[in-house]
Formats: C-alpha cells, structure tokens, sequence
C-alpha cells in the first residue's frame, strides 16, 4: 500500500495534464519598441517589393526589441481580380483611421511607424533608432500561455497616465502564396509578420484571451504582439512581441 500512497501523493502534487501554464512572460523595458504597420495586398503590383522590404528587417539588426513590423492585409483590392486570403475588413478600418489622421488617402503599400505615415522607407533605420533612444509612455506585459489543442492564451496587461487602447495580435512568418488573377497573376508571394488575428481596440489595462490556432498556419512561425496606444492621437506608447 506504501507505494501506491506514494504516487497519489505526486499525482496530487503535478499540473493537470493539459492545464495552460504560463510558458514565458515579457516585460517591456524604459525605452520604446517601435510599432510598424504594412497595409498591404496580394492585388496590388506594388506591394510585392514592400513585403519583401518588411521581411529584411530582422536581418538588417532591427530586430523584435526595437521595432516589431507587423503587415495588415486590407480587404479593397478583393473584388479587382484577386481576394487576398489574409485580407479582413478591420484591417482597412484600422488603415482608415490613420489616414484620418495623416490627411491622406487610403492606398497600398502604406507604412505606418508608432501611428504616423511613414513616407522615408529608406531612413527606417534612423527612425526607430530615434524612438528607441526615447522613454516609452507606458507599460506592457505579455503573458504567454502554452499552446494546447488548437488554443494559445495570451494575457496582457499595461499602466500609462494617458487614456489608452490595448491590442493583441496574433501574426505567422513564413508564408507564401501562388497568386492565380488579379495584378500579380502568376507570381508566387511571400510574406512574413502577416497579422492572422487582431483583437481591440479596447478601453482596458487588461486583457485575456484564447486564441484558436487553425489547422493551415504553421505554429512554429506564429508569434504574439501586444502594443498600446493613445486614445485619442492613434500615437502607439509600447510594444512587445515574441514567437510562440
């Protein structure tokens, strides 16, 4: 009876198998982490080279703790030859937003750094060097729960004295598609940091949500961003992104 006692003991003492324990947590640090949003399209000639400029990044040395990129595919060039498979209609809503902002118009590729219009790509290197040297406005925590089934758990919490919009997004590297009609017939595109989910904006200092993880994306290029904004400038105050 003394063994089975035993293993009783540290079956009771164990995690439930399957439970979502917390695999890591990311505190962003004094300095800000640039946010980087591509409005993009698979029916755009134009936005082939920006994607692949998007992708260079990490090489370049800009990597996740200096500015995290993240491409939004919008959802107006889907009824002139081609639906782009990532395209969602919140992603032109939130593009519309900025160029509220801005004075400009809706087109693709669009950059758009710490929500402002990025016009000098080729300056980018300097740019998020500028904001990183900056103290952020605020606080992000990510909370990252191990993937079970087909869920992924994210928890994100942040401070600021500024009222604030939270947004979590869940983004897969590594992707390639063979584009059949539209402008880029015939090509085959790749793209990475292709937003999948985006949850916000919301009016909280927390958020916790399960994220269903569908059964085409490659999990092991999936990643987590979790960034903060301003209410009312659209002016983003802290990032903080990782790989799942």
């Amino acid at each position: 009876m003394r063994p089975l006692g035993v293993a009783l003991l540290v079956c009771a003492l164990l995690p439930a198998a399957g439970a979502d324990e917390p695999r890591r947590v990311l505190k962003s640090g004094p300095k800000r982490v640039a946010l980087l949003e591509l409005y993009t399209s698979e029916g755009c000639s134009s936005c082939p080279s920006a994607d692949t400029w998007m992708s260079t990044l990490p090489g370049r040395g800009l990597s996740l703790d200096k500015v995290v990129p993240l491409a939004l595919h919008v959802d107006y060039w889907n009824d002139i030859g081609w639906v782009d498979p990532f395209s969602k209609p919140r992603f032109t809503t939130r593009q519309r937003e900025a160029a509220s902002r801005s004075g400009s118009g809706l087109y693709t590729p669009e950059s758009v750094l710490n929500g402002r219009e990025l016009r000098d790509r080729a300056g980018i290197a300097e740019q998020i060097e500028a904001l990183n040297a900056t103290r952020a406005r605020a606080e992000v925590t990510l909370e990252i729960g191990a993937v079970a089934g087909d869920k992924v758990r994210a928890i994100v919490r942040t401070s600021s004295d500024a009222r604030t919009r939270l947004y979590l997004a869940l983004y897969e590297n590594e992707l390639a598609v063979a584009v059949k009609s539209g402008e880029n017939g015939g090509r085959t595109l790749k793209h990475d940091f292709v937003v999948r989910e985006l949850v916000g904006p919301l009016d909280a200092r927390e958020l916790d949500r399960e994220l269903s993880i569908k059964s085409d994306w490659k999990r092991g290029k999936l990643g987590l961003a979790a960034f903060v904004e301003d209410a009312g400038s659209g002016e983003v105050l802290q990032v903080v992104a990782a790989p799942l």
